[in-house]
C-alpha cells in the first residue's frame, strides 16, 4: 500500500470583504442600540370653522322628530375634540395591534427560534468558526434580527394608525349617512337648508384635507428619517452579497461586483415571510449623483442599465452621503431612461430608487 500525504492550506479573508464585514458589524450594533423615539406631533387635523358651522347647523335642526335624532348625531360629531377623536383612532389601532402585529411578532419569534437551532447545528457541523468568531457571527445575526424586527413593528404601527383613522372616518360617515337617511322624509321645507349645510361641509373639508396632508407629510418625513439608517443598512447587505463558503479552510477568494457576502444578506432575511428585508416594505433610495463620485469604473450593463464602482469625493463626504458600498449606477445617466427611479433630495443631489433598479435588472446595488 502507498503512503497518503495530507496538506492543509490556510486561507485568509479577502481584505475588501473583511473591511465590509467590520463596517457592517459596527453599523448593525449602532442602529440596534438606538433608543426608540415615538412621534410627538399631531396626526389629526383640527376641524375647519366652516365645517364646524355646518355641523352646528345640522345640530340646530329641531323638527320633525327625525331632525332631532339627526341633530344628536351631528352635534356629537361637532363637539368631538381632536383628543377624543385620537382616542377613538387608538382604539382601532389597538385592535390592529392585537389582530395583526402581535400574531406576526409571535410568528417571527418562532421562526427565529427555529433558525437559531439550524444555525447552531450548521456551524457545529462545519467546524468553521472558533468560539470568538462564532460569538461574533451569532451576535451579528441577533442584532440584524432585532433591527429588522423593530423596522417591521414601526411599519405595522404606521399601518395601524392609518387603519384607525380610516375606521373612525368611516364610522362618522356611517353616522352622518344614517342621520341624512332619517331626514329624507322630513319634508321639502328643509331640503334647501340641508343642501346649504351640505355645501358648507364640502367647502369646509377642503382646507381640512389640506391640513391633514401637511400633518401626514410631517409624519412621513419623521418616519423616513427614522427608517433611513435601516434602509441604508439593508442596501449595504444587499450589495455585499455572498461570503465564500469555508472560511478558515482551503478556499479561492474572488470579488464579484454583482455579489458579495450573503451571510450578511441572510441576517436581514432571517424573518422569513414576516419580514423579507426592507425592500419588501419600502423602496431604498441611495445617493448616486455623479457629482459625488470619482475614480468611476464601468462594471457591465444589464437590461440597458450600466453599473459602476467608484470612490466618494469630498463633496459626498461633506454632504454626509459618503457611507455605503460604492457599487451602483450614475443617477444622471439613469434619469434619461428611467426618470421615475431618480429623485432630488433636500440636499440638492440626485438619489436613486435601488429597489426599482433591482426589479428591472435583478442586480442588488447601492451607493
Amino acid at each position: 500500500m502507498g503512503s497518503t500525504k495530507t496538506e492543509t492550506t490556510k486561507s485568509t479573508m479577502d481584505p475588501f470583504q473583511e473591511k465590509v464585514l467590520d463596517y457592517l458589524y459596527d453599523k448593525t450594533y449602532a442602529i440596534a442600540e438606538t433608543p426608540y423615539e415615538g412621534y410627538a406631533g399631531t396626526t389629526v387635523a383640527e376641524m375647519d370653522p366652516l365645517m364646524k358651522a355646518a355641523y352646528e347647523g345640522y345640530g340646530g335642526l329641531t323638527t320633525p322628530e327625525e331632525y332631532a335624532a339627526a341633530a344628536d348625531v351631528y352635534s356629537g360629531i361637532a363637539a368631538e375634540t381632536p383628543e377624543q377623536r385620537m382616542a377613538r383612532v387608538r382604539g382601532y389601532q389597538d385592535m390592529y395591534t392585537e389582530g395583526v402585529i402581535d400574531p406576526m411578532m409571535a410568528q417571527a419569534e418562532r421562526r427565529r427560534a427555529q433558525e437559531r437551532v439550524g444555525e447552531a447545528a450548521g456551524v457545529t457541523k462545519a467546524g468553521a468558526f472558533g468560539n470568538v468568531r462564532r460569538g461574533v457571527f451569532e451576535g451579528e445575526r441577533e442584532a440584524a434580527y432585532d433591527t429588522q424586527r423593530d423596522l417591521m413593528v414601526s411599519e405595522l404601527m404606521q399601518k395601524g394608525l392609518s387603519y384607525g383613522e380610516a375606521a373612525v372616518a368611516a364610522e362618522n360617515q356611517a353616522k352622518m349617512a344614517g342621520a341624512l337617511g332619517m331626514t329624507s322624509t322630513a319634508g321639502a321645507a328643509k331640503k334647501d337648508e340641508l343642501s346649504n349645510l351640505s355645501a358648507m361641509m364640502t367647502a369646509g373639508s377642503i382646507p381640512m384635507d389640506i391640513e391633514s396632508a401637511k400633518l401626514k407629510e410631517a409624519y412621513d418625513k419623521f418616519m423616513m428619517e427614522k427608517q433611513y439608517p435601516l434602509a441604508s443598512l439593508s442596501g449595504m447587505f444587499s450589495a455585499a452579497g455572498l461570503i465564500p463558503a469555508g472560511i478558515g479552510a482551503t478556499t479561492t477568494t474572488q470579488r464579484d461586483p454583482y455579489g458579495g457576502m450573503s451571510a450578511f444578506g441572510g441576517m436581514l432575511g432571517g424573518l422569513g415571510s414576516a419580514g423579507k428585508g426592507y425592500a419588501a416594505m419600502a423602496p431604498f433610495f441611495g445617493g448616486s449623483d455623479v457629482r459625488l463620485k470619482e475614480n468611476i469604473s464601468p462594471q457591465g450593463s444589464v437590461n440597458g442599465i450600466n453599473f459602476y464602482t467608484w470612490d466618494w469625493n469630498d463633496a459626498a463626504k461633506k454632504s454626509g452621503l459618503s457611507e455605503g458600498i460604492t457599487f451602483g449606477v450614475m443617477a444622471q445617466e439613469l434619469e434619461k431612461s428611467h426618470p421615475d427611479l431618480v429623485v432630488v433630495g433636500d440636499h440638492g443631489y440626485r438619489m436613486v430608487n435601488y429597489s426599482g433598479v433591482e426589479d428591472i435588472t435583478g442586480v442588488r446595488a447601492g451607493g
